[in-house]
């Protein structure tokens, strides 16, 4: 067991030597970013929202593709009632995974709140479309 699991470590270190200097660089800043996505929301939970939006939005720049970061930036600005900014991120997190159910469902409720009913019962009529 032992020898496998030495062997195993050595195989991945030598996987990502053999990676490009950009490639190593890109897996290490997604593994930094995917690390403080955990403590934002850690703080989300905790409904430290400022903490967990102060992470979130270094997440975002570490990894601006990271869908997670901007649903969670909404949600961090709708509790507090920032339902403008909100809108903003969850429309940000769709576009990112426009499959993702979650994401759909809460912008529906933001766009209800935002006084946008056309748009919030269009999502919903799309996901009970897709989901029956």
């Amino acid at each position: 067991m032992k020898d496998r699991l030495s062997i195993l470590a050595v195989s991945v270190l030598l996987l990502l030597s053999a990676l490009p200097a950009g490639a190593q660089n890109q897996l290490y800043v997604q593994s930094n970013a995917a690390a403080v996505l955990v403590d934002a929301v850690q703080d989300y939970e905790s409904e430290n929202y400022q903490n967990a939006v102060d992470r979130l939005l270094l997440v975002k720049e570490l990894d601006p593709a990271n869908d997670a970061a901007s649903y969670y930036l909404g949600l961090c600005y709708h509790y507090p009632g920032q339902d403008d900014e909100a809108e903003k991120q969850l429309s940000e997190a769709v576009r990112l995974d426009s499959m993702n159910y979650w994401y759909r469902d809460r912008l529906a409720a933001v766009y209800s709140v935002n006084g946008k009913m056309d748009k919030a019962v269009e999502i919903i009529l799309n996901l009970v479309e897709i989901y029956k």
